[in-house]
């Protein structure tokens, strides 16, 4: 049976206990990332969008075209993701590459 032991030297009640808490807290965000839910991506319709950015359709139809924003077509209508908006907002010098 294999036991794992751990020897501490040199070390007060203190500096074990901020060690402690920090390794614990680093262990338990790890876990929090891996259970926690995806957050969902919401599809914005070309007036939705135009409305959420408060620009026209003539403006968010440049964006689409020269690469701002990155249109999703389905048959003959045109979604955005709202995700990919709030990225290109952080990211207003860069085109969105996704």
């Amino acid at each position: 049976m294999k036991s794992d032991s751990v020897l501490i030297e040199k070390t007060n009640l203190t500096q074990l206990n901020l060690e402690l808490r920090a390794t614990l807290k680093k262990e338990l965000e790890n876990f929090q990332k891996q259970f926690s839910p995806e957050k969902s991506d919401e599809f914005l319709t070309r007036k939705e969008t135009a409305t959420f950015l408060k620009i026209s359709l003539v403006t968010l139809h440049q964006w689409a075209k020269d690469g701002v924003l990155k249109p999703l077509k389905k048959g003959n209508r045109t979604y955005f993701s709202k995700m990919q908006i709030e990225k290109s907002l952080y990211n207003s010098n860069t085109k969105v590459n996704v």
